[in-house]
C-alpha cells in the first residue's frame, strides 16, 4: 500500500507538472498573438475544472479573439470558474454588468462580483468598487468610502486609482477639506508611471502649495515609489 501511494503520488505531481507546462506554453501563446492556439491549449484545460482556463476561454470569447465574439459563451465560462472564486473571473462578470455587455447593465449586480473579487485582493475590482461609490452608481455616493477602495488599489500599484486618490483627496470631497499634499504626491506618483492625467491633477495641487511645501513632498514621491507605494499618503 506504501508503493502504491507512492506512485499516486508521483503520477500527481506529474499532471500537475503538466498541467503547469500546457498553462505556460498557452500563455506564451496568446502574448505571441497565437490566439487559437491558446484557445485549444486552455479549452483543454477548461473542460477539466481549471478556474483560470476557463477565465482565459471566457476573456477570448468576450474579445472575440480566434473565436467569433460571444459574450453568452463568456458569461457561461466566466461564471463557471466564478464558482470556484477565480477573482479575475469575477472581475469580468461584474465589468459585463457594468457596461451591459450580453446582459441588462445592472451596477447592483456587477458590485456584488466586484466585492467579492476585491475581497480576493484584486486591484482593478478595489478600483471599479471606488468609481462606483465616488459617482453613486448602484449605491449611494460616499468620497469617503471610494478613496478606501480608490487607496486599497492604489497601494497595489493600479495607476489609475492613484489618480483617482489624488482626485478624490484634492477635492476636499472625503474629508474636512482638501488634502493638496496628499494628492500632489499620489498624483505625481502617477505621473512618474505614466499615467498622463495625473500631470493636471498635480498642477491643480500646486496652485494650492507653496515652494516649500513642493520641496518638501519630492522625497515623500520617492519614499512611495521605492517603498512599492505602503509608504504614501492614506488619507
Amino acid at each position: 500500500m506504501k508503493r502504491l501511494g507512492w506512485g499516486l503520488l508521483l503520477l500527481s505531481l506529474a499532471m500537475a507538472s503538466l498541467g503547469a507546462r500546457a498553462a505556460d506554453e498557452a500563455q506564451a501563446a496568446f502574448d505571441r498573438g497565437h490566439y487559437a492556439t491558446a484557445m485549444r491549449t486552455w479549452r483543454v484545460r477548461a473542460n477539466l475544472g481549471d478556474a483560470n482556463a476557463q477565465t482565459n476561454v471566457g476573456y477570448l470569447y468576450e474579445q472575440g479573439l480566434s473565436v467569433r465574439q460571444d459574450y453568452a459563451e463568456a458569461l457561461k465560462w466566466y461564471r463557471r470558474a466564478a464558482e470556484s472564486n477565480q477573482p479575475q473571473a469575477l472581475h469580468n462578470l461584474g465589468m459585463l454588468y457594468h457596461n451591459g455587455y450580453g446582459v441588462a447593465k445592472n451596477a447592483r449586480e456587477a458590485m456584488k462580483f466586484f466585492e467579492e473579487a476585491a475581497d480576493g485582493g484584486l486591484a482593478e475590482s478595489q478600483y471599479m468598487l471606488g468609481l462606483h461609490y465616488h459617482e453613486g452608481d448602484g449605491v449611494r455616493a460616499s468620497p469617503r468610502t471610494a478613496l478606501s477602495w480608490f487607496l486599497k488599489a492604489a497601494q497595489q500599484g493600479y495607476a489609475e486609482a492613484q489618480f483617482m486618490a489624488a482626485l478624490v483627496m484634492l477635492s476636499g470631497d472625503a474629508a474636512e477639506e482638501p488634502m493638496p499634499k496628499h494628492a500632489y504626491v499620489w498624483a505625481e506618483v502617477a505621473r512618474r508611471r505614466g499615467y498622463g492625467p495625473a500631470e493636471e491633477v498635480r498642477q491643480f495641487a500646486e496652485l494650492k502649495l507653496d515652494d516649500d511645501d513642493i520641496a518638501a513632498l519630492s522625497p515623500l514621491v520617492d519614499i512611495c515609489l521605492e517603498s512599492r507605494f505602503q509608504r504614501c499618503p492614506k488619507g
